[in-house]
């Protein structure tokens, strides 16, 4: 097995100050120190170095830093069968993030690490020498392990947990214990083994040809700054009548800078936002102006009341996308597709890209996503429910009037699962995982979801066009 470690800098490689070591220096107390540790538990593993002539830290990283990253990864894509990346801890989940977007149509490993304690320590051996006992070392080691099972998407790995990249933020309670997952559970943990569950991680698609993949991200580099997205985050200053002193901040960024074209809202709670009308009829102008405005907050759902305030000012709701994961994602589509419509941008941002959010409305096939027994899936506008009951009977529910209506029901005989599969068909399964029902098998190529639509309509949609591929259920409406 061939892996590549990129070693970009950060603290991993810092030796007795800030400054990491330098590329070649790295490198070299590698080779020397640790290399032979991991050759005695993975034989015949073969190891290719590459490293930034000039090294980032946190405060040096930019979104052009991220493409970099991936243009060397794909320059050994083909040669290669997984990535490691070495990268500072405060930018991590930034930087991790954007290349799950940037590599989204790639199917090898690419796992993304770093540590709070260097690896090396100065000693009079010209070589350096390690430090066994520190999460540098450990993370290392995890990190190669992982990258040799089949994980097939962008990774963090961290304190011996390994996290999807796009569904991580750096733990500010305890940096310590590095990285945290809020909506989404852990890839995998090394316990005297590494342990991966892989009905967690994504199934996707064989990655497109590299050349092609290689020409694209080539025009993402040369657009990555030109149309720019912002985080913009709230304080309790804006809650009442004292909203002016955050639409005066907003006013003044977006005005004197006609390269914003999207603004991801880190509002508070479970997505409170000034009652200031003002601050409601800028985010409006905003939006009429063509850029996208985004609300993200630190609830996987963001609260009724607000929700209609920044649905009225045309803000879009990403479900339990973390701030970290849509800034990234915004700025590598905007790069992607310059001169995108404001709606198609919107499109994709609410759409799963790449396991970074998890729908109310569907289920993703690419992510082999489930209806457990007593769950549910609710439609945008809050009017249809589909219901998955403890008996086994799948029902779709109107209940916005006052009388609830049975819109459609299936008895499926035994309580079980229903599952949007990566072979694009719909399955129920009982609780032995023995196929109960199965729909028509969507045509291969593409990756397909099941959604409850606002009109009440079970459909299996094409995922990159959103086009219907089959209908799941009729017409029946029964009055209860």
């Amino acid at each position: 097995m061939k892996i590549y470690i990129l070693y970009t800098g950060g603290r991993i490689g810092a030796i007795g100050g800030e400054m990491p070591l330098s590329g070649p220096a790295f490198v070299n107390s590698f080779k020397h120190n640790l290399e032979p540790v991991i050759m005695s538990v993975n034989p015949g593993l073969q190891i290719y170095y590459d490293w930034f002539d000039e090294l980032t830290n946190e405060e040096n990283m930019e979104p052009v830093d991220w493409v970099r990253i991936a243009e060397r990864i794909l320059d050994r894509y083909d040669d290669m069968d997984a990535f490691i990346v070495l990268h500072n801890t405060d930018t991590m989940a930034f930087t991790s993030s954007a290349l799950s977007f940037l590599l989204a149509e790639t199917d090898k490993p690419v796992i993304v690490t770093g540590s709070q304690i260097p690896l090396f320590y100065d000693s009079s051996n010209p070589d350096n020498s390690i430090m066994y006992n520190t999460d540098a070392f450990r993370n290392i080691l995890g990190a190669i392990r992982f990258s040799m099972l089949s994980v097939s998407e962008v990774c963090i790995y961290s304190d011996d947990n390994l996290y999807r990249a796009n569904r991580t933020v750096l733990n500010k309670s305890n940096r310590d214990m590095g990285f945290v997952s809020p909506y989404y559970p852990v890839l995998g943990r090394y316990k005297t083994e590494p342990e991966l569950d892989y009905s967690l991680v994504l199934n996707k698609l064989p990655n497109r040809d590299t050349d092609t993949l290689k020409r694209e991200m080539y025009n993402i580099a040369n657009n990555i700054n030109r149309s720019i997205a912002i985080i913009f985050r709230l304080f309790p200053i804006g809650i009442d009548e004292n909203g002016e002193v955050l639409l005066s901040l907003l006013q003044n960024i977006v005005e004197q800078n006609d390269t914003i074209k999207g603004i991801v809202i880190d509002s508070i709670g479970v997505g409170a936002i000034p009652k200031n009308r003002q601050f409601v009829d800028f985010l409006n102008k905003i939006n009429s102006k063509g850029i996208l405005v985004i609300d993200c907050s630190d609830s996987a759902k963001t609260d009724r009341r607000y929700r209609e305030d920044l649905e009225a000012a045309g803000v879009i709701n990403v479900a339990d996308m973390t701030t970290i994961s849509a800034f990234a994602k915004l700025t590598v589509l905007l790069a992607k597709y310059p001169g995108i419509q404001k709606d198609r941008l919107s499109e994709l941002m609410i759409s799963n890209i790449t396991g970074e959010l998890t729908h109310s409305d569907r289920l993703y096939g690419n992510t082999n996503q489930r209806l457990d027994t007593g769950r549910r899936l609710i439609s945008l506008n809050g009017k249809y429910k589909l219901i998955n009951d403890t008996k086994g009977v799948i029902t779709l529910y109107n209940d916005a009037g006052n009388i609830t209506e049975v819109v459609w029901r299936k008895d499926m005989g035994q309580p079980g699962y229903l599952m949007m599969r990566n072979d694009n068909v719909l399955v129920f399964c009982n609780k032995k995982d023995q196929v109960i029902y199965s729909s028509e098998i969507a045509s291969e190529g593409y990756n397909t979801y099941f959604i409850v639509n606002d009109n009440g309509d079970l459909y299996v949609c094409n995922q990159n066009t959103n086009d219907v591929v089959f209908k799941v259920n009729n017409d029946v409406v029964i009055t209860i």
